[in-house]
């Protein structure tokens, strides 16, 4: 029994391929946090909701990043941005038309306006985000701009959304609005940050004792910032520091690892682009049987078992989907290599 449940949860060790570097840490890891993501939509407001936002998204693009090497600009952007279209906008728009009938909430089609491009239905904003992260990363690979102000720079960017736009209701009436949907620039430090790190643009190895430190220290204040209602701007500090370094920490000793290899994370992470787009959808017709479209009638408990319903009935979509080549490459921005 026990050898037949190691076959099952377990991964054979990745190796080099033609000397490269790979890291199988990750495959894991992005599986967690994709399935994260899907239960923390699941979830009502509470303390276990705001922790897993606290974390899951800027880690979540830490390893975007990463993942992102220069040689995917070595035939210039427009190349690239042609493997990007194929790959994540078709798909992207496909689902924009999906979720139109939710996102407009009962308003006529006619009522149509850009704000409903740059602050596509909520899951949505992650694409755009990855790809202005990727130009900022073109950037640095053209020498148009140092790795080191790029991050100084972004940084800023990420701790003024902290401060403008955390918890802040009718968001549509703050400042900058117009530039699209807050979470664009509210995590690109952390996109910059996995991509100078792949590509050894900047020194930044720590040991695993310091990061854990500073992750369980910045944890504490920031528990500390919340409970006694502190100024954002000291909130943010241990915030970022917080992120800073639970980045680091599985880009460095996690990614290169054999960690997390589990079959069924491999798994969600293989069908990553299909899970992201389509869950939302899942969980809206979930909601709606139960006549709970607000999600105000259930615990944290009841929100994980919808959360692990939702992976399965949108893995069993994506499977379905890829038997067809045009659904696959269109709908899922499958490519087959």
């Amino acid at each position: 029994m026990r050898k037949y449940l190691l076959k099952i949860f377990s991964v054979k060790e990745n190796r080099s391929f033609n000397g490269q570097e790979i890291y199988p840490g990750l495959n894991g890891a992005k599986g967690l946090l994709i399935l994260m993501v899907v239960i923390t939509h699941c979830l009502p407001q509470s303390m276990a909701l705001y922790f897993l936002f606290f974390f899951h998204m800027p880690l979540f693009m830490s390893i975007s990043g990463f993942l992102l090497k220069e040689s995917a600009f070595k035939n210039g952007l427009y190349e690239y941005l042609k493997r990007v279209v194929k790959r994540l906008v078709v798909p992207w728009t496909i689902a924009w038309f999906v979720y139109l009938p939710i996102a407009l909430k009962g308003r006529p089609l006619t009522s149509i306006s850009i704000n409903d491009v740059t602050h596509p239905y909520y899951h949505l904003w992650y694409i755009p985000g990855y790809i202005m992260g990727a130009l900022v990363c073109y950037c640095i690979y053209k020498r148009k701009i140092t790795a080191w102000l790029t991050l100084v720079l972004t940084a800023t960017i990420t701790v003024l959304w902290y401060m403008v736009y955390r918890d802040k209701t009718n968001i549509d009436k703050l400042p900058l609005y117009w530039l699209g949907d807050k979470r664009f620039y509210g995590y690109v430090f952390f996109f910059v940050t996995g991509y100078c790190v792949r590509n050894k643009l900047v020194q930044l190895r720590f040991s695993p004792a310091l990061l854990l430190t500073a992750i369980v220290c910045s944890l504490g204040i920031i528990t500390f910032c919340i409970f006694t209602q502190q100024n954002d701007l000291i909130a943010c500090i241990p915030y970022m520091v917080f992120n800073f370094s639970l980045a680091l920490l599985v880009l460095f000793y996690v990614a290169p690892k054999n960690l997390l290899q589990n079959k069924i994370l491999h798994y969600i992470n293989e069908q990553s682009l299909g899970v992201y787009l389509y869950h939302p959808l899942v969980i809206h017709i979930i909601f709606y049987l139960l006549n709970d479209e607000q999600m105000q009638h259930i615990s944290n408990f009841m929100g994980i078992g919808i959360g692990l319903i939702t992976i399965i009935a949108v893995l069993f979509f994506v499977r379905l989907a890829k038997k067809s080549n045009i659904a696959g490459k269109y709908i899922l921005g499958y490519v087959k290599r």
